[in-house]
């Protein structure tokens, strides 16, 4: 990722305001000094700068009163040069005459110079073609002397070079104001693009979201104030997914286990009514016969019951009751009030150890959970006694029941299987009349809702062993 994509809007923000500083300020240094060579150039080229006829009218006192000065010194003509030292000699002559002829002389003459002379007189002022004298008679020391001075009228003029001021300070302002106004639109453009893009990605995922698209990811390789935003909108929509997903699941696996509760709850109907039919139409001619009718309605009819509170379990959110007091006496009243039951049907319940906590699910929940164990262990016991055996346990971190029995086990391969809806593996876990294959599926989702964990594996019997988990803290 190169420096540009690594800057932050911050930094980005903090750059565009010193660029707004340096880079006027760089214009303004640039124009400056290109209206200072430009205006040096013209002086240059013109000999520098002259006196035009008003500042040269203007100054005559002045030169008189400078020229007495010098004549006031014991050496004058050393005083004159001194004098006449920041005067350019191209564009400013200066001619003084004694009554032997020349006395000083500072400048180049021009070919116009004996035509202004000629037409001189004391004090006048005079120009032509762009040159000016101004002549005077001057007395020192009881000597007469004639004072020539002479003067371009160049181009560049006091007066011309403070408009030429004008118009390169002019030029230097706009310069000034115009590198700010570029300078502001092209940051402004190059920021507002950095934040563009990104607001563009959301606003196209939001979008993506309201077509149902609740797995789509905002691909930004930025890093900058953006990007933990983006990173948490992905995050959200891989989690609104996944729930989504989940719930989806969750429907399709309702939508399957009531339907195949729906099936399993024909057959026991159709011994109800068979029996009834029997009774009614009088082929249960005996007394032992009716009572033998009598009890199949009563067997099925708590059939029928078993698998609508299944159907309960299966079909309803996560269980609101009252989390369990007492894990180790709710097994004693289970035992208790299904022990004959169980053993009539060849099934001896047991429980071992003297452990005792509460567990995070209600009362209700833990017998479907027990109840559910104890008929899976009795529909596939093969010895004509079967032993169940329930144990509480507390190991390291977690907690929870074990319950495994002396029954034909399952194969090692099977084991994370049996926990699906309708499984029952091998060829005796098949047929229809040993239930709805439904029994350790919904053990599975009540240990789940809870926040625990349910394993399969071979027990200490023989048979199948189901542990159900919690880590300690939750509900204890």
């Amino acid at each position: 990722m190169g420096d540009d994509e690594a800057m932050t809007i911050a930094r980005r923000i903090k750059s565009s305001n010193l660029f707004m500083i340096l880079i006027p300020i760089s214009v303004a240094l640039v124009v400056g000094g290109a209206s200072v060579g430009i205006g040096y150039s013209v002086l240059a080229k013109s000999g520098g700068t002259g006196f035009d006829q008003e500042t040269f009218y203007q100054s005559r006192e002045a030169l008189i009163k400078e020229v007495d000065e010098c004549f006031s010194h014991a050496d004058p003509k050393k005083e004159l040069v001194s004098f006449c030292a920041p005067l350019d000699p191209n564009q400013v002559r200066l001619s003084i005459q004694d009554p032997s002829g020349s006395y000083f002389e500072f400048g180049a003459a021009q070919a116009v110079d004996a035509t202004l002379l000629s037409q001189a007189t004391d004090g006048a002022f005079i120009s032509l073609s762009g040159r000016e004298l101004y002549f005077t008679l001057y007395t020192s020391a009881n000597v007469d002397y004639r004072i020539a001075f002479f003067c371009n009228d160049t181009a560049l003029s006091y007066r011309n070079l403070k408009v030429l001021l004008i118009v390169a300070t002019s030029v230097f302002l706009f310069g000034v104001i115009l590198s700010i106004v570029l300078c502001d639109l092209f940051l402004s453009r190059s920021l507002f693009r950095r934040i563009e893009k990104p607001l563009n990605l959301l606003l196209e995922g939001a979008k993506q979201n309201e077509k149902g698209n609740f797995g789509y990811r905002i691909p930004y390789d930025g890093d900058d104030e953006f990007s933990p935003i983006i990173a948490e909108y992905n995050a959200m929509s891989e989690k609104t997914a996944a729930s989504i997903q989940s719930l989806k699941d969750d429907e399709r696996s309702r939508e399957i286990l009531v339907s195949g509760l729906a099936h399993d709850i024909k057959s026991p109907l159709t011994a109800i009514r068979g029996s009834a039919e029997g009774i009614l139409d009088g082929v249960a001619a005996t007394p032992l016969l009716k009572k033998k009718y009598l009890e199949t309605i009563r067997d099925k009819a708590i059939e029928i019951d078993g698998l609508l509170g299944q159907m309960s379990v299966v079909t309803s959110p996560k269980d609101r009751e009252t989390p369990l007091v007492s894990a180790a006496g709710s097994i004693d009243q289970f035992m208790d009030e299904n022990r004959e039951f169980y053993l009539r049907s060849g099934l001896s319940l047991e429980k071992e150890g003297h452990l005792d906590f509460s567990l995070p699910m209600g009362e209700r929940s833990f017998a479907r959970v027990l109840s559910n164990l104890a008929g899976n262990s009795l529909k596939y016991k093969t010895a004509k006694e079967g032993h169940l055996v329930f144990e509480l346990f507390a190991e390291g971190d977690r907690y929870g029941l074990r319950a495994y029995d002396d029954g034909p086990g399952v194969k090692e391969d099977e084991l994370p299987l049996l926990f699906d809806a309708f499984y029952r593996g091998d060829a005796s876990r098949s047929h229809p009349e040993n239930g709805s294959g439904l029994g350790l599926a919904i053990v599975k989702k009540i240990v789940e809702d809870a926040g625990g964990a349910v394993s399969a594996k071979k027990g200490p019997l023989g048979g199948l062993e189901i542990d159900m988990s919690f880590p300690k803290g939750a509900g204890q």
